[in-house]
């Protein structure tokens, strides 16, 4: 079965065909408040990425 190109666009694209929901605030200051996010997100059956898991150990570079 072929999807329609309007049907095309509802096709959530990620490995487990689940909404991602990006969560960006201080790490420290607001760590509750993160934390209530991230299982009020994860409830919803979304999953959660936290700001702090795209980081990567090495420096920037230009």
């Amino acid at each position: 079965m072929e999807l329609s190109n309007q049907d095309r666009q509802w096709v959530i694209r990620t490995p487990d065909q689940r909404l991602r929901v990006f969560v960006s605030s201080t790490l420290k200051e607001l760590a509750e408040e993160r934390r209530v996010a991230r299982e009020a997100i994860s409830r919803l059956r979304l999953a959660p990425v936290m700001f702090e898991l795209g980081a990567r150990p090495h420096l920037a570079r230009d």
